[in-house]
């Protein structure tokens, strides 16, 4: 590796960009939607075996290397809860509203969403 990189998409960033390659011509040569590889290469989204496998083949890089990055690399969490789990995790277990407040000022939320929790709050208070 010429250049040092910290993540899966930065590594194939690199090498798409070396290799003078477009998102659109790097998803066409391996047979799939363009934002796929877009999120693949921004580390949007973990990419599937069969993902690494084409990138692999397209950009020449050895599967086992990809594989590796892949492990090493960090995700958006993609794990999604239904309400009523939610609901069923947390009935029992009450918190009170300065909890609450603190959890949320160090939650990653955005400040529209914090304003909007607040004004939640303060209509069941």
């Amino acid at each position: 590796m010429a250049k040092q990189t910290t993540t899966l998409g930065e590594f194939l960033n690199h090498q798409r960009l070396q290799k003078k390659v477009t998102f659109a011509e790097l998803a066409k040569s391996c047979n799939m939607a363009t934002p796929t590889i877009w999120k693949v290469i921004k580390d949007k989204a973990r990419p599937k075996d069969l993902t690494l496998q084409a990138l692999s083949e397209s950009l020449g890089i050895p599967l086992q290397e990809l594989f590796r990055m892949r492990d090493k690399t960090r995700y958006p969490s993609t794990k999604r809860r239904s309400r009523k789990a939610a609901e069923e995790n947390y009935q029992n277990q009450p918190v009170g509203k300065e909890e609450l407040i603190e959890l949320i000022q160090n939650s990653k939320l955005s400040d529209h969403t914090i304003e909007a929790v607040y004004g939640l709050i303060q209509s069941i208070s």
